[in-house]
Parts: C-alpha cells; sequence; structure tokens
C-alpha cells in the first residue's frame, strides 16, 4: 500500500451456531457477509464460527476484536431459547438489553399481515443491548 492510500479497517466475520460447526449447514452469510465487506473496501482478516453457548459467544467476540475494528455477527438471533447472541452480547458489553419499540412494531405488523398468531417469545426479536444502535 502506498503512504497515500487510505489503510483499510479490518473486519471479522462472527458466524454462530452449532448447525455450523457440525457441518449440517452450510455458512452461506460468512461468504455474503465478506463478498459484501470486500466490496465495501474493508480488510476481512478472519470468519470465526462458534457454538451457541454464551461463554463461547464472548470469547470468539475478544478473538476477534484482537485483530479487527469491526465485527459482524450472525445467527442465534431468532426467538427459541437456543438464540442466545443478544443476551451474550448485551453481557460482553455490560449493558442490559432493552426493547426497540420500532423493531416490536414492524415484528406485529408482520404477523397482522400474515395473519399468524404472535407468540410471546418472538418479543425478544425486538431487544438490543443498550449501548448499541440497532439499524
Amino acid at each position: 500500500m502506498s503512504k497515500h492510500s487510505p489503510k483499510k479497517i479490518t473486519a471479522s466475520i462472527l458466524s454462530i451456531g452449532s448447525e455450523l460447526l457440525k457441518g449440517s449447514t452450510v455458512n452461506t452469510n460468512a461468504a455474503f457477509l465478506g463478498r459484501h465487506l470486500t466490496g465495501l473496501g474493508f480488510c476481512v482478516r478472519q470468519v470465526l464460527a462458534c457454538d451457541d453457548r454464551p461463554r463461547d459467544i464472548q470469547r470468539a467476540l475478544r478473538e476477534c476484536f484482537r485483530s479487527s475494528r469491526l465485527v459482524i455477527a450472525s445467527g442465534g438471533l431468532g426467538p427459541t431459547p437456543d438464540d442466545v447472541t443478544r443476551g451474550a452480547v448485551a453481557a460482553y458489553y455490560r449493558s442490559p438489553l432493552v426493547l426497540s419499540r420500532a423493531q416490536w412494531q414492524l415484528i406485529v405488523g408482520v404477523y397482522k399481515k400474515l395473519g399468524r398468531n404472535l407468540p410471546e417469545s418472538v418479543k425478544q426479536e425486538a431487544l438490543y443491548p443498550r449501548c448499541a444502535k440497532p439499524l
């Protein structure tokens, strides 16, 4: 890199889910994210996969942030009990989960449009760490 070209921001991709480790699901999210991050000018340093356990997620986050300024995580964000990513990230940042009213309204709207009953467990999909900014 010449001294006149800007230094690329480093990025890591963290893929969360035991199905990825077992090989029962192909990690297409990592390929998609790597392609798009590279296209945006980031230098992707690593793709890391971990199990759906809070301790493993937090360990993987520490590893990713050791080599990268940006970490994109995917997986474990659904409404089932094994979807622990949001809680693990909140604990990593020592920030409580709070409800995004805007996200909750979007979810309610989707269920209404589909004419489906809204399970209470879906509400966790509108939670995010207080220190974060929902996109």
